[in-house]
C-alpha cells in the first residue's frame, strides 16, 4: 500500500513537472504560444515532401526530390491497375500558386511512374 501511494505521487509530481513549462510558455501579452513550430520547414526538400504527404492520393508514392537547375525534379510512382491520363493527374498535383511550398521555389518538375515506365514531365510553377 505504501509502495502504490510513493509511485502515484511520484508520478503526480512527473505530471506536475512536465505541465509546468506548458503553462509557462505564455507571451508577454497574454496570449498563449504553440508548443511547435506551425510554419512549413525551411528546407525546400522538406517542404515538398510534407506537400506530396497530404496531397497524393492512397497507394500512390514518391522518390526524393531531386534538385535541378531551375527547381526540383520528383517522380510520381502510380499504382498499377490505376486507369486514367497520368499527366492529368499529376496536373492536379501541382500545388496552388498560394500554397507555401513556393517559398524559394521557382519550379517543381512531376514526372509520372508506371508499371516502371516513365511518362510525361509535368511542370508546375507558381503563377
Amino acid at each position: 500500500m505504501l509502495r502504490t501511494a510513493a509511485l502515484t505521487m511520484t508520478l503526480a509530481l512527473l505530471h506536475a513537472a512536465t505541465a509546468a513549462p506548458a503553462l509557462a510558455e505564455r507571451a508577454q501579452d497574454g496570449q498563449a504560444r504553440p508548443r511547435y513550430n506551425t510554419e512549413l520547414p525551411p528546407d525546400v526538400r522538406e517542404n515538398i515532401r510534407v506537400y506530396l504527404r497530404r496531397t497524393l492520393p492512397p497507394m500512390w508514392w514518391y522518390e526524393d526530390p531531386q534538385p535541378s537547375a531551375v527547381g526540383y525534379d520528383v517522380t510520381i510512382h502510380i499504382p498499377d491497375g490505376w486507369q486514367g491520363s497520368p499527366g492529368t493527374a499529376l496536373l492536379n498535383f501541382c500545388p496552388r500558386p498560394s500554397d507555401p511550398v513556393w517559398h524559394k521555389l521557382r519550379q517543381i518538375d512531376l514526372q509520372a511512374k508506371q508499371y516502371s515506365v516513365a511518362g510525361a514531365v509535368v511542370t508546375c510553377r507558381p503563377r
